[in-house]
């Protein structure tokens, strides 16, 4: 393309000279972009400058005779497998209720009724003034209030007024109103809805009215499975191991058989360990290993033939349970080994979390679960840390980013689990005498900085969001890390034969 000259007529149309019009903006844009790229080719040569040092070459797998740790594997398993399971041939489930999509037909006249709501709904802008007039909708025309489509629009766009403001108890209402009088509109879109009343319920100290919102997940599972699963683990994150156990019992089946869902075996690890929760124990005995296995031949999706066996599960227990100390990874040569020694660290660092911090078996597997996916993204392909652990402010940021994406924006609530994770295992590694105290307090102040960064916003998007601080300032749990979100290669799989 030719360049303009600067007195030639502007090429946007408006008669005026280029140099009078737009040769100043265009000026403006081209420097934005040069500083742009200058900005990220210094990002670059900083990021490789820090993975010098950090890393250096692994030894090449071949090369290895030892073989890596089954449930390591099961863990990192690569994207491409996993797509090749979720279109493996399904199980027939058994017949469950669909969620109605249909609207119910209505007359001319009713239809101008709902056309000219819309026609001044579009106009309002203030959270009050749309509350006023859908209420006003909701009293005169309550026939007509499916055929609103709320859950297509208008539920969204109030709630998230609603949360940028702090009311978060007035869009609860309105949630709570929908669900007891108008249930055909709510069902539509209920996996979100109920997910925020169940957040709320949690985080303002009403968990013991959660397994009234549960219904409609156990009567349809397939309807809407990414929220289920959110719902699921922040359930697991704030220590309710007793309903999660019970609405996975529920719902398991029709999940992983559905040729709609896509990684739905994603939930036999959670009913795993949910069936190992009540053996995690110290003193457990050869007869409660017996007996855990024969509970686990109860899950009518086939397990990997060792989990079976009271041997296998004997030592995954004495991995959780037992006290260990200075971790290293002096004798792994290859990623895969120092894979499989993190694999290693997390599941003890799961019962760190049960003893010391006071979380059911459950919220300690998923909090594992976070740190883990951490340990393994921050490794480059092909190469080993010159440490054990690899810390650095500016790894946690982008590991973070990277493993807690959804779609193309930031899974804020895995994000700041994972902070959580990393700020606690700090703490488990000083105790470990893996890390020294100065070391630990490095890493704990990374966290804190990133949280007060991140938080902040948080609070305007994110209902959940307020109701997660404990006494170190961070979430003191996170909903649901969704496995179809997270950029680890594979979720993690460590009990299903697929």
């Amino acid at each position: 393309m030719a360049k303009i000259g600067r007195n030639a007529p502007c090429s946007c149309g408006s008669g005026k000279k280029y140099k009078k019009c737009c040769l100043a903006k265009e000026e403006e844009a081209r420097r934005s972009l040069l500083e742009d790229r200058e900005r990220r080719a210094i990002q670059a040569r900083r990021q490789a400058e820090e993975d010098d040092e950090l890393f250096e070459d692994a030894l090449d797998e071949e090369e290895s005779e030892d073989e890596l740790h089954d449930d390591a594997l099961d863990e990192i398993d690569d994207q491409e497998e996993m797509e090749e399971a979720s279109e493996a041939p399904k199980a027939e489930s058994s017949p469950r209720r669909s969620v109605p999509e249909e609207i119910p037909r209505i007359s001319d006249a009713e239809e101008e009724i709902v056309d000219r709501w819309w026609k001044e709904y579009k106009k309002m802008r203030g959270t009050d003034e749309i509350r006023q007039y859908l209420e006003g909708f909701l009293r005169d025309h309550p026939k007509l209030v499916p055929n609103l489509e709320l859950h297509m629009d208008v539920l969204f766009e109030l709630g998230g007024k609603y949360v940028s403001e702090g009311r978060h108890a007035e869009y609860i209402d309105l949630l709570l109103k929908m669900r007891t009088q108008f249930p055909d509109s709510y069902l539509k879109s209920f996996g979100y809805y109920d997910r925020d009343i169940i957040a709320h319920m949690i985080a303002i100290g009403r968990k013991d009215e959660v397994a009234g919102f549960l219904n409609y997940f156990k009567e349809y599972p397939e309807h809407d499975p990414d929220n289920l699963f959110k719902t699921i683990e922040f359930m697991m994150a704030n220590n309710c191991q007793e309903m999660v156990a019970d609405l996975v019992q529920d719902v398991y089946y029709d999940v992983c058989t559905s040729p709609e869902v896509i990684g739905g075996n994603e939930i036999i690890d959670i009913l795993v360990m949910a069936c190992m929760a009540p053996f995690l124990r110290p003193g457990f005995t050869q007869t409660d290993m017996e007996e855990l296995a024969s509970r686990l031949r109860t899950i009518r999706i086939p397990l990997k033939d060792e989990v079976y066996q009271a041997d296998y599960l004997r030592q995954r227990f004495e991995l959780i349970l037992n006290s260990r100390t200075g971790w290293n990874i002096d004798d792994c040569k290859t990623r895969s080994k120092v894979v499989n020694r993190y694999h290693e660290v997390s599941l003890n660092f799961m019962g760190f979390l049960h003893e010391h911090k006071g979380k059911d078996w459950l919220a300690a597997e998923f909090y594992r679960k976070m740190l883990f996916r951490y340990l393994v993204n921050v490794i480059r392909e092909g190469k080993r840390p010159r440490q054990t652990f690899v810390f650095t402010r500016n790894k946690i940021d982008t590991t973070i980013a990277k493993t807690c994406r959804s779609f193309i924006s930031l899974d804020s609530n895995a994000a700041i689990v994972s902070l959580n994770s990393i700020y606690w295992f700090a703490e488990y590694l000083e105790k470990t005498e893996s890390i020294t105290e100065e070391r630990r307090s490095m890493i704990q102040r990374w966290c804190l900085e990133l949280y007060n960064e991140v938080f902040p916003g948080l609070l305007r998007v994110e209902l959940s969001a307020g109701g997660f601080h404990d006494s170190l300032g961070l979430p003191r749990a996170l909903p649901p890390f969704d496995p179809h979100e997270v950029s680890l290669p594979g979720a993690p799989m460590c009990y299903t034969v697929l």
